[in-house]
């Protein structure tokens, strides 16, 4: 419906673009111009997608979405052949006289168009069956923060004093001391905490990736709606939002909230906003979405407009592209409010993100002076993820605007900490406060998504508080992401899922143990769910040793393996491999039985 809708609205467009030429004799020439015009750009586009597809994904590609492809072909084929054979085009565009038929037939059509391009991007799996609830459960309250490092948080020991409110929250909640993030990026991070799934079960590996049909009905909020929970997503990120992920459907509210002032991207930052759910729903996550159409046209056209007017540029560009925290927060307030308990809250802040552009009330509090407090010139500084040793000095003041940043979203928190307490909320809720990643800034990289999984781009906060609970307690045994789902099941009452692959961490909330348990981060950029990884990087963390494992393309840039004692060298710089054999074959063959339940390349 949505798209004879929508191509009815385009046909309509091309009409009255057409009115003002309704001449017999220009008629016909401008429908066809139109027309064929738009339909070359479908076919041009599809071409392109069918490529990218073919480079990555069409091998091993499940034989629903082949079928869906070959029928994009043929589709593509009668196109072509209705716009080159004439006799085709004659009939297609000119079965009737006069400018009204015509004006219908291309209503017609741009709605035919719209409903097969609906009906060949969406392919879902049935919803879940609804539970009534037998009893009042728990509310989930689950907040993430995108690229967080728990490495300069000062609860978990960083020198300056970053996080005032955390350490309040932690003196009534259980803070693991070691919890690692099953990537450094974002869309593979927040999966594996909705899901419970690490990214080579799901196969959300990147940026690109999204759940295929099978799995859609895996995920915490899916196990929670059923058992009659009210469930919400808020993200400040479209990369962390249900949509991009495919899970979508198990949310009664859903919102990536934007934010635009500038004309020209605050226009289009809006339009991308709300036309993003339908070309998720149709398969084009927004990596795709966002970053080829977006970033590198709109945002790029429109900053080389704003460079030509630069007395304006405010008036152009807008500075400050993130949502802020206090919308997500409200909003997340306002869903409270609006629902009755008991309800499954989900809260992804942009914060503190890069550009680290923090309120002015918050600026200078670490770094003195006004360097770096534009975005202009941090880019100077952040121009890929890998700098030079003679921008080091920089980098650690652009770490610092980075630590102001975590400071004022650390005060945010405490903000909604506070309303949720005078609502009456908190203490009947499982809240739970992670990140999706951290973020880098030693050892010449800078920010996340690199090969590295060094620390800082893996280390993350965790802090859980569950009802009843007054006093606070440090876990320091290494736990992931995955047990995150697992957790807030097992605490609402129906215990873990089978899919997942965490564990329930609810024995250290009852002062037990769970046992060794390894744990596991990956980065896999640019390669296909559908296939064998041939380049990455894997580490587990079992104690306090990690050992980091390359392969394919990536060990060829690496050189070599590496251990660490997290306990004895938290900075990373001491390579044990050499020196400690027995301990590096033994987390080697834990990545090696990983390798082999996902059946990922072992060279």
């Amino acid at each position: 419906y949505f798209g004879v809708f929508l191509g009815g609205i385009i046909g309509l467009l091309t009409v009255i673009v057409l009115f003002p030429f309704a001449r017999k004799e220009r008629t016909e020439t401008i429908t066809h111009a139109v027309g064929s015009t738009l339909l070359f750009a479908l076919i041009v586009f599809s071409f392109f997608r069918g490529a990218y597809l073919w480079a990555t994904e069409i091998i091993q590609m499940p034989e629903v979405l082949k079928i869906r492809l070959v029928l994009g072909v043929l589709t593509a084929v009668v196109v072509l052949m209705t716009l080159f054979v004439p006799a085709l085009r004659q009939r297609l565009f000119t079965p009737l006289r006069g400018f009204a038929e015509k004006a219908f037939t291309v209503i017609l059509f741009m709605a035919g168009v719209g409903a097969c391009f609906v009906i060949w991007r969406n392919i879902s799996a049935p919803l879940p069956p609804m539970v009534k609830a037998g009893g009042k459960g728990p509310n989930v309250i689950l907040i993430s923060f995108d690229a967080m490092t728990a490495e300069d948080l000062h609860l978990y020991g960083y020198p300056l004093q970053t996080t005032p409110f955390m350490e309040t929250l932690a003196k009534e909640s259980v803070v693991f001391d070691q919890a690692l993030s099953c990537s450094n990026l974002t869309k593979p991070g927040t999966a594996c905490i909705e899901l419970g799934k690490y990214p080579a079960t799901s196969g959300i590996m990147h940026q690109h990736g999204m759940l295929d049909k099978i799995q859609r009905n895996d995920a915490l909020s899916a196990e929670l709606k059923k058992l009659g929970y009210a469930t919400a997503s808020i993200s400040g990120n479209i990369l962390a939002s249900p949509y991009d992920i495919g899970v979508d459907r198990h949310f009664n509210h859903l919102s990536t909230p934007w934010k635009g002032r500038g004309i020209i991207t605050g226009y289009f930052e809006k339009l991308f906003y709300e036309s993003y759910p339908f070309l998720a729903r149709g398969g084009y996550n927004s990596h795709w979405w966002f970053y080829h159409i977006w970033e590198e046209n709109i945002c790029t056209i429109s900053v080389r407009l704003a460079e030509v007017l630069a007395s304006v540029k405010e008036f152009w560009w807008h500075l400050e592209p993130q949502v802020s925290e206090q919308v997500v927060f409200e909003e997340g307030l306002k869903f409270i409010k609006e629902h009755k308990e008991p309800f499954y809250l989900r809260l992804h802040l942009f914060q503190p993100h890069w550009p680290y552009l923090p309120s002015v009330s918050h600026r200078r509090l670490f770094l003195v002076g006004d360097e770096l407090d534009e975005l202009d010139e941090q880019r100077k500084v952040y121009r890929s993820i890998t700098y030079p040793d003679n921008d080091y000095g920089d980098v650690k003041k652009l770490r610092l605007r980075y630590d102001e940043y975590i400071h004022e979203t650390d005060m945010e928190l405490g903000g909604f900490v506070a309303s949720l307490k005078e609502m009456g909320v908190f203490n009947d809720s499982i809240f739970i406060v992670t990140a999706d990643h951290g973020e880098m800034f030693e050892k010449g990289f800078l920010g996340h998504g690199g090969n590295s999984l060094y620390r800082p781009e893996v280390h993350i906060p965790l802090l859980l508080h569950e009802p009843g609970r007054t006093a606070g307690k440090r876990v320091a045994q290494p736990v992931s992401q995955v047990d995150i789902a697992a957790t807030a099941l097992d605490l609402a009452g129906t215990g873990k899922s089978s899919y997942m692959d965490g564990v329930s961490l609810r024995p250290f909330l009852k002062g037990g143990d769970i046992g060794r348990h390894p744990v596991f981060s990956m980065y896999q950029y640019g390669d296909s769910k559908f296939k064998p990884f041939r380049d990455g990087s894997i580490c587990v963390l079992a104690g306090d040793a990690k050992y980091i494992h390359y392969y394919g393309k990536v060990r060829e840039m690496m050189k070599k393996d590496q251990l660490f004692s997290i306990a004895a060298d938290p900075s990373e710089n001491l390579n044990l491999l050499d020196g400690s054999p027995d301990t590096g074959k033994e987390l080697l063959d834990e990545i090696n039985n990983f390798i082999a339940k996902h059946k990922l390349p072992s060279q």
